[in-house]
């Protein structure tokens, strides 16, 4: 298994991408603090689930153990309470 290294919004967002045979392609990562953060435009869809921490997003707050969806062309744009963790699935259409 390979794993891959990704930086985001001066180095604040941190990831480490992976592959398995169930889930397929996800990153496991880590916000360092509270603010906007903006990654585009989803390229495919995305389950992200809340590992600690909380994301605001679509004006819900998703804490610990809570999911939701971004669509394909969706906007990936949320923001956060202060330093989170996370999961991203990459699902098939």
């Amino acid at each position: 298994m390979a794993i891959q290294h990704h930086s985001y919004v001066d180095g604040k967002v941190q990831s480490l991408g992976f592959s398995d045979q169930e889930h397929g392609d996800m990153t496991v990562g880590v916000i360092a603090e509270a603010g906007e953060y903006d990654f585009g435009l989803a390229e495919q869809r995305e389950m992200i689930v809340v590992i600690t921490g909380a994301i605001i997003y679509n004006r819900r707050i998703y804490r610990a153990r809570h999911s939701f969806i971004f669509g394909k062309g969706a906007e990936i744009k949320f923001l956060t309470e202060g330093p989170t963790s996370y999961l991203c699935i990459y699902l098939d259409d």
